[in-house]
């Protein structure tokens, strides 16, 4: 296999992958894992005198903020040479993060907004008894997960997790909503939609 480009420049499948690990040779520490924390409500600058301490003396992990208009994002970045070991890493400093900032803090990672209220209210709504709740409830967790792939999967794994709560309409809700969500014609459906 050989890349386009001058003559000089072309190489073998081997020399690239030789290159390749070179250049992804780690120092014997791991590999960079980051985990972000997305705030809602908080101005950076709010952020930065709550948590002054904490970035003043980093080490590892190592804190980041980003400011958008819609939110602020701390991110956690540490070398560990497994995902494991980097969450135990980050685990404390998430802790105090979360224990300063309180609710500001609604998701990690690709977690969106739209997903984190809907996760809440469908949860609050998931061990209703009451009839026009499931349904209700049912509707929603289905409705959000026909949008689009990356709302399906976070609608199925929230379905998933229902299945496992003690509560009966929890359960139902899941298993009807789980149904649907998995079934060939939606799947189908969203993989057009891409």
């Amino acid at each position: 296999m050989s890349v386009p480009g001058l003559y000089h420049h072309v190489r073998t499948r081997e020399e690239l992958v030789a290159d390749l690990r070179q250049r992804l040779r780690t120092d014997g520490q791991g590999v960079l894992w980051t985990r972000t924390l997305r705030l809602a409500g908080l101005g950076e600058s709010q952020v930065a005198d709550e948590l002054a301490d904490l970035l003043a003396a980093q080490k590892d992990p190592s804190i980041a903020l980003y400011a958008s208009p819609a939110e602020v994002r701390i991110r956690l970045a540490s070398k560990a040479p497994n995902e494991v070991l980097a969450s135990q890493v980050f685990a404390p400093v998430e802790q105090e993060i979360r224990k300063r900032l309180g609710a500001a803090v609604y998701g990690i990672d690709d977690e969106t907004m739209e997903v984190a209220v809907g996760r809440a209210l469908i949860a609050a709504g998931a061990t209703d008894e009451r009839n026009f709740v499931k349904k209700a409830v049912n509707w929603a967790l289905r409705n959000i997960g026909k949008r689009d792939q990356a709302l399906n999967g976070a609608a199925i794994a929230l379905a998933r997790e229902m299945q496992t709560m003690p509560q009966k309409p929890a359960r139902w809700i899941a298993s009807d909503a789980l149904r649907e969500l998995t079934s060939d014609k939606i799947q189908q459906r969203l993989a057009r939609r891409k």
